[in-house]
């Protein structure tokens, strides 16, 4: 008899569950602790009389000390709740606390004035629609407030946030929690940012100046944003008309024609420089952006690295009996001895060039410098030419004076089609070398820099700016277990349980719906034609650091699947799923810049990133791999989860993660989303309904899904019913 009635006993304990277990341990953790804080310290805990003096913040603090102690006594050995996260931690504790303080804890103000204790001047209020000092309109009504009955508010409370705040595997992948303390409205996110700008000068009108900031994350993979080309020298084609002093054509080959060119973002007209000519490097090189800065004085000089960067030549000869010419551009700056280097006796700050070469290399298909066909180098036919050149020059640092001649140009050697060497003094080679017997060098282009010791230009200018942003967190609406008449407390943990596994559904199907809007709103605004710099700033705060990106296709497996054996089949099956989804996940990765936001973020040593898949179990199995746990690559890690959410059937959808971001209970926003979660006490009311006086235990959860990067591949697998168990259709290839 006595061996039946605990086996009864084991049986009732059983069917409870581990939130039953729960209570229990933590009820007696009470009991033998007595009160953990009082009222008026748990009520300065959440800002509501505020915390006046050391003294109640050391309370505070051994109270909270206390129930973590409480926690961990009353979860140990209880199935499901040995490991609990960091999130669980912390809204356990908060609820716990707020239970010394029901009363000015549910009648807090909670009005869109509370946001001045949590915003600041850069802070964006997201999803707020009260009206300010207007406070919110709870649904319980606290004169219904029994202290009696509320006896187990605490234990209630801290048991139902320990597993209320936390979703299931698949809406804790993309949305961790992080946990909201009641004293605030919401959360905030910052973020740093680095941008790269050119000097502005403001315009007198007071119209808006143009900034043009760019984001230097971003020249990671555009790298026209970050320049090295301020302080280069450039020469400066001027003539007016009648001539002005200023004008400096005299000293550009006249042959060569002009180009307009970019420097330091300003359009510049330029030349090849003259052979022979003598004159000021520092002068001649005067844009009108370095003019607005000053004349260059006696202050500025030349770099010593100074090369030779490119060579004009000029053919002479006639086409259908017309005399004529064409010039050739010859690139020099990587050949050797193009480089000016220090005199080895005089001025030691003189430059000089001797540069030699005999492998100016030309055939009939070389262009003039102006890119069209060069006429006279038809006389070459398949024969190929090797011209020698001498250019001798010097450039004075300080003051600025430069001047390169060049010796007559010399036909080094002609060779065939097939690499023989022709004789030069008759035949064919003879004809080929007098094509070049009036050729000249006419012009040259130099690579050198200004040494900006006195500091004339600034060059790009950084400016780090910090993006806060501030989530709020609504209160939604109850969920109430009905105590049945007659009953007493006893068995309450029934009902905390049923409200535990109603939030718990509410918040894991919050996730799936937040993640398919996310897709939808990415879907709608997301371009892949969008350039780096002209993407939108969408849906999160990562929106500053990487660009929008979203891919959309449709994988037919009827279609796609060639497999031809039943054997292999399941195997291919996965290939073909496998392969698809690993293509698309380094596309966003490459596109998105990814990479390149977090390495900024973590200044250089970004946790590995990860790869988070979504689906249906069905589709999950094609996602398992055999034995080669690298889905994609060494490269990302990946975290693979499902739901039996039908919305999600037959889908595939995937984003970027960090791993530490799974259990941090902090907002991280390389990750893709976070749910916040602010505790609410669980409370027993006794109520009047229709006429009767009716006991609920009622919860009003408060948490939201934040979608902070803008990074969502979406791949819908259909027909694997029709191949995975049938025979494959072949389709035969035909020859045209």
């Amino acid at each position: 008899m006595k061996s039946s009635l605990f086996s009864a006993s084991r049986r009732s304990a059983a069917l409870l569950g581990p939130v039953h277990s729960i209570v229990e341990n933590l009820q007696n953790e009470k009991n033998s602790r007595g009160a953990v804080v009082t009222s008026g310290v748990a009520a300065a805990g959440f800002a509501l009389e505020g915390l006046t003096d050391q003294r109640t913040q050391m309370e505070l603090q051994t109270a909270v000390e206390n129930l973590e102690t409480m926690i961990q006594s009353a979860v140990k050995g209880v199935r499901g709740y040995a490991n609990l996260t960091v999130s669980q931690e912390e809204a356990a504790i908060t609820a716990g606390v707020a239970a010394y303080a029901i009363k000015p804890y549910m009648s807090r103000d909670v009005s869109a004035a509370a946001l001045s204790k949590f915003a600041n001047d850069n802070t964006v209020v997201i999803g707020h629609g009260m009206a300010t000092g207007q406070s919110d309109q709870r649904v319980i009504d606290m004169q219904a407030f029994d202290e009696k009955e509320n006896k187990n508010a605490m234990v209630y409370s801290v048991a139902y946030n320990m597993q209320a705040a936390r979703q299931d595997e698949f809406g804790e992948a993309f949305y961790p929690t992080v946990i909201v303390t009641p004293n605030n409205v919401g959360f905030s996110m910052s973020i740093r940012l680095m941008y790269v700008y050119d000097e502005v000068r403001r315009d007198l009108s007071g119209s808006l100046n143009k900034f043009n900031r760019k984001n230097v994350i971003k020249a990671v993979i555009d790298p026209t944003i970050l320049r090295n080309d301020q302080t280069k020298i450039v020469p400066v084609y001027r003539k007016s008309n009648p001539a002005a002093a200023q004008d400096s054509d005299r000293y550009f080959a006249s042959d060569v024609g002009t180009t307009t060119v970019l420097l330091d973002n300003e359009p510049v007209v330029t030349g090849a420089l003259a052979v022979g000519k003598k004159f000021s490097l520092l002068g001649i090189s005067q844009t009108e952006a370095l003019l607005a800065t000053g004349v260059q004085d006696q202050t500025d000089a030349i770099d010593s690295s100074v090369r030779l960067a490119s060579i004009y030549l000029k053919i002479k000869g006639t086409v259908a009996g017309q005399p004529t010419f064409n010039v050739i551009k010859f690139n020099v700056e990587k050949l050797p001895l193009s480089d000016f280097n220090a005199a080895p006796q005089g001025n030691t700050r003189l430059l000089q060039l001797n540069f030699s070469t005999d492998s100016l290399y030309l055939t009939k298909d070389h262009l003039a410098v102006d890119g069209a066909a060069a006429p006279l180098l038809n006389q070459l036919g398949t024969n190929t030419v090797r011209l020698s050149a001498q250019l001798f020059g010097s450039v004075l640092q300080d003051k600025g004076d430069t001047q390169v001649t060049a010796a007559p140009v010399e036909v080094a050697k002609v060779t065939d089609d097939s690499g023989n060497v022709l004789d030069m003094a008759s035949g064919v080679g003879l004809t080929v070398a007098t094509v070049f017997a009036e050729a000249e060098i006419v012009g040259y282009d130099l690579l050198a820099y200004r040494t900006n010791s006195n500091r004339r230009q600034r060059g790009q200018l950084i400016d780090t700016q910090y993006m806060n942003y501030l989530y709020t967190v609504p209160l939604l609406p109850p969920v109430t277990a009905l105590r049945p008449v007659g009953e007493t407390e006893t068995n309450d943990s029934a009902l905390l349980s049923a409200l535990i596994t109603t939030t718990h559904g509410r918040t894991s199907n919050a996730a799936v719906t937040a993640l398919l809007e996310a897709r939808s709103f990415l879907r709608e605004y997301t371009n892949t034609k969008d350039s780096i710099n002209d993407a939108p700033e969408i849906l999160g705060v990562a929106r500053y650091l990487v660009t929008p990106a979203y891919l959309e296709e449709v994988l037919d497996c009827e279609l796609n699947l060639d497999s031809l054996s039943t054997s292999d089949r399941t195997i291919d099956l996965q290939n073909l799923i496998q392969n698809k989804l690993r293509d698309m996940a380094f596309r966003l990765y490459v596109s998105s810049g990814y990479k390149a936001a977090a390495d900024a973020l973590y200044d250089g040593a970004a946790p590995k990133p990860c790869l988070i898949i979504g689906t249906d179990p069905i589709l999950a199995r094609y996602l398992t791999l055999n034995g080669d746990l690298r889905l994609v690559g060494e490269t990302i890690d990946y975290k693979l989860v499902n739901t039996l959410d039908n919305r999600m059937t037959g889908k595939i959808l995937f984003s970027f993660g960090m791993e530490p971001s799974f259990n941090s209970g902090v907002p991280n926003p390389m990750h893709f989303g976070n749910m916040a979660w602010k505790p609410e006490l669980t409370l027993m009311m006794p109520m009047i309904r229709n006429g009767s006086n009716v006991m609920e235990l009622t919860v009003q959860p408060s948490f939201r899904h934040i979608t902070n990067l803008p990074i969502m591949g979406s791949l819908d697998v259909i027909n694997i019913e029709k191949v995975i168990a049938s025979k494959v259709q072949v389709y035969a290839k035909t020859n045209p």
